[in-house]
């Protein structure tokens, strides 16, 4: 959930202002770890191995246990243990011949890159990955600057030392850690393919992977990329099987489940196949894994490069792939992916949990990107922006403190597919009414990539920008209806055995414990909450475990023209006994819950400024607070003020008048997507083209208008008529020939596709052609830019006794590129 505090005055006290919003999954690491190195043993350096065993006077190769010589050499003065063979296992160091196991020795050169050892955001320096997140990776990082292996030298290609980074592809440093029992080989970026057959039966786990629960044994494979790809697995397995695959970067010295790329789980499906896009070369791992030991059995495994190159603007997946255009990453550098592709201004790499923060200073009037924002009040933002990329490693709460000249806004967004530009998954925005000073907060987001976009509010409103990142340890329990594995176990919500027992059921008929009437700007009600006496069992709040008691407070919050910019925002203040948390929802009707409608829900006890916050951005309205208590038998006492703040004018959602004058009105307007007045405003096509073939080769859908929801057309005899919606993806930009058979009279509105939440004759209008009744007819759009858009098929009239316009309609599409 997202969260913003910045600095108010009320009644002489500093208030501080909240929004928190809640986030998905993507995966969570676990690891096992095993040592590699070499200790003070007592042989001579002329006569070390590459692989830390020691020639003996003989010209015998001792055996080593663990990486570590053993025959007998003992450092002097040290007290070392050997086995019944005369086999040392203690290399004087009381660590059982494992040195690295040990924190306090990690500053041995013999650790170096051990993982063990590795600070979780840092750069490792010799393992030939990006640990970091940041683009740059052992040497490149500035990070590694007075690693002594990044001076300037060679690897020795016969006896390398595996610590040093210009060793790290060096043959003999690969997989000394895990050891794939099966080799793809080398695969090249195009026409390249290999094929084994694994069986994953009586095998054991060797690494532990987000792919499946474990205990059923695993496979591990290996596969080098020479040049960045998309790889393609496809596989079939036996009946009853059940198995999914895990892909890992290989690092020196590293186990095999240490870095995750991601997991394909098939679903026990016989056969299948899944493209990882755009892979990075290097050197990898594959595990095949039984999801339980039921489902282990033999598969058989291709890993295979695309034959031919995808055309980058055509629509059509050319080379088979499942990828198409800009997805595909032979389009990587295409003239035409360019402009989509989202390349952020500034990567500040990991945010690790109470790890050090990152700070960005800029100036908006020096960038050139145009993100469009399609959250909330950020709508209307139309100036320059900056794009900022980071990455959770693991699940946390997001820090954000902005200082600002100008007026900006900002946007959370999750790192978009390749070809996709950074604004396409947008999570939420945040307008701080143009204060100097902000401090935001993201309750509990998913490990993965993100991405900051701070967006001046006009042209003109560009100014000097810091953006500081760090990111805050939960409290690494199981929230039970937040949609978040908040332990990191791999099992999310009721999937989760913490949860067991949780109530999942639904709140009774909303009977608040307290109704504070009607409220205004400037109004503030102190109330005195005791829930172990009073609170009640069942409410639905996402910032607790679930289940523990709760009561509710009402209160509605009308204009009472003190506010010229027509906006409020709601503030609490508090104080504690026991464990509580407070969760904010807009009133439903008079037999609905007093949860069904979540806005935002703020744990104090993790909250960066703790019980002293606002809710901005929010309109006049009823609404219901719900204070619960985190986890059963935590419950105790609050006293809870609640005041209400001026806030930066919004669309009211409900009142058919244009309140911020940006010409839409109501469920029109981008800033309604989340009312619930707008719920059944939503666009769902009848029919969807995605993507639009521009080949030339014609896509026929079929419509009936007739008992369907009124739409516009603004060339329509009379607007209102009943429509159909056919949704469109264009790669590229496109000339469009619509061929139609219609029964009925239909004009035919061509418009954008601005946001799915809105209306299907919400965006801006492209073109409206009129068909004057006739029973065939052709038509055609010129130069339609990239994008999404809605072609409604719309009633000329509204059907009358006398007259109907609507029916059926027989719709022909082909599609070119704009030369």
């Amino acid at each position: 959930m997202l969260v913003i505090t910045r600095t108010r005055s009320t009644g002489g006290k500093m208030k501080r202002s909240a929004i928190l919003r809640l986030l998905p999954l993507i995966f969570a690491l676990a690891c096992g770890r095993t040592g590699f190195g070499n200790v003070d043993d007592g042989c001579p350096a002329d006569r070390r191995l590459p692989d830390g065993t020691c020639l003996l006077p003989d010209g015998a190769k001792d055996g080593g246990i663990d990486g570590f010589n053993v025959d007998g050499f003992c450092p002097p003065g040290a007290h070392c243990m050997f086995d019944d063979g005369g086999h040392l296992v203690d290399g004087g160091h009381g660590d059982a011949g494992d040195n690295c196991g040990i924190p306090s020795n990690c500053s041995d050169p013999e650790c170096l890159g051990d993982p063990r050892c590795h600070q979780p955001g840092s750069e490792v320096c010799n393992n030939g990955i990006d640990d970091d997140d940041d683009g740059l990776i052992d040497c490149k990082d500035p990070d590694c600057a007075t690693f002594p292996g990044c001076l300037p030298h060679v690897c020795n290609a016969t006896m390398p030392d595996c610590t040093d980074p210009a060793c790290v592809s060096n043959p003999l440093c690969q997989d000394l850690t895990c050891h794939p029992t099966v080799n793809f080989g080398t695969l090249q970026a195009h026409a390249s393919s290999a094929t084994k057959t694994v069986n994953t039966s009586g095998t054991t786990d060797v690494a532990v992977t987000p792919c499946a629960p474990g205990g059923a044994g695993m496979v591990v494979a290996e596969f080098t990329l020479a040049a960045t790809a998309d790889v393609t697995l496809a596989f079939t397995q036996g009946s009853g099987e059940d198995h999914v695959f895990g892909l890992f970067r290989a690092g020196v010295n590293q186990a095999c489940g240490d870095n995750p790329v991601t997991c394909y789980d098939p679903k026990s499906a016989p056969s299948g196949n899944h493209t990882y896009s755009a892979l990075a070369a290097g050197h990898y791992y594959l595990i095949a894994q039984p999801f339980e030991s039921a489902g282990a059995g033999t598969t058989t495994i291709t890993l295979s490069t695309a034959t031919l190159t995808e055309i980058c603007n055509n629509g059509i997946d050319d080379n088979g792939n499942g990828l198409i255009d800009c997805a595909d990453g032979d389009c990587k550098n295409a003239a035409n992916c360019l402009a989509t592709e989202c390349t952020p201004d500034f990567n500040v790499g990991a945010l690790i949990a109470n790890g050090p923060k990152h700070t960005v200073s800029f100036n908006t009037n020096m960038y050139n990107a145009d993100n469009t924002l399609a959250q909330g009040d950020c709508v209307a933002a139309k100036g320059k922006d900056v794009v900022i990329r980071f990455t959770l490693q693991q699940t946390a709460q997001l820090l954000l403190e902005l200082d600002q000249s100008g007026d900006h806004v900002v946007t959370i967004a999750r790192s978009p597919a390749p070809g996709e530009k950074c604004d396409s998954d947008q999570i939420d925005c945040f307008d701080p009414s143009g204060e100097s000073m902000s401090l935001v907060q993201y309750d509990n987001e998913p490990p993965g990539d993100y991405e900051v976009i701070v967006k001046a509010l006009h042209s003109g409103n560009e100014g000097d920008v810091s953006v500081t990142l760090s990111a805050v340890a939960n409290r690494q329990i199981e929230l039970c209806h937040n949609g978040i594995d908040d332990d990191g176990n791999g099992l999310i919500d009721c999937a989760d055995p913490a949860c067991m027992g949780v109530s999942g059921c639904s709140a009774p008929f909303c009977m608040p414990d307290q109704n504070l009437g009607t409220m205004s700007i400037g109004d503030s009600q102190e109330v005195q909450l005791n829930l172990s006496q009073n609170g009640k069992a069942g409410y639905k709040v996402s910032c607790s475990q679930g289940n523990g008691k709760g009561e509710v407070i009402q209160l509605t919050v009308v204009d009472n023209g003190q506010n010229a910019q027509g906006g409020i925002g709601i503030g609490f203040e508090c104080d504690e006994t026991g464990d509580q948390v407070i969760d904010l929802f807009l009133a439903g009707g008079p037999r609905d819950a007093c949860d069904v409608n979540e806005i935002t829900c703020a744990d104090p006890k993790v909250l960066s400024f703790g019980c002293n916050y606002e809710v901005p951005n929010l309109q006049p309205g009823t609404y219901n607070v719900i204070v619960q208590s985190f986890q059963p038998g935590s419950e105790g006492t609050m006293n809870l003020n609640i005041f209400i703040v001026g806030d930066r004018q919004l669309e009211i959602c409900n009142n058919g008048i244009d309140d911020d004058g940006d010409g839409k009105i109501d469920c029109a307007d981008l800033k309604c997507v989340t009312s619930p007045f707008c719920e059944n405003h939503m666009c769902r096509p009848d029919q969807t083209i995605n993507p639009m073939p521009l080949t030339g080769m014609n896509v026929t859908e079929i419509v009936e208008t007739q008992g369907q929801m009124a739409m516009t057309a603004p060339c329509a005899t009379t607007t209102g008529g009943n429509g159909a919606a056919i949704g469109i993806k264009l790669t590229a930009a496109a000339d469009l020939t619509l061929d139609y058979l219609q029964l009925g009279n239909h004009d035919f509105a061509l418009y954008t596709d601005d946001n799915a939440a809105l209306a299907c004759d919400a965006g801006t209008l492209v073109s409206c052609i009129k068909s004057n009744g006739t029973s065939s007819g052709m038509a055609s759009f010129t130069n339609v830019p990239a994008g999404k858009y809605y072609l409604d098929v719309v009633a000329d009239k509204p059907d009358t006794a006398q007259v109907q316009s609507s029916g059926s309609v027989s719709v022909q599409l082909a599609g070119v590129p704009h030369m």
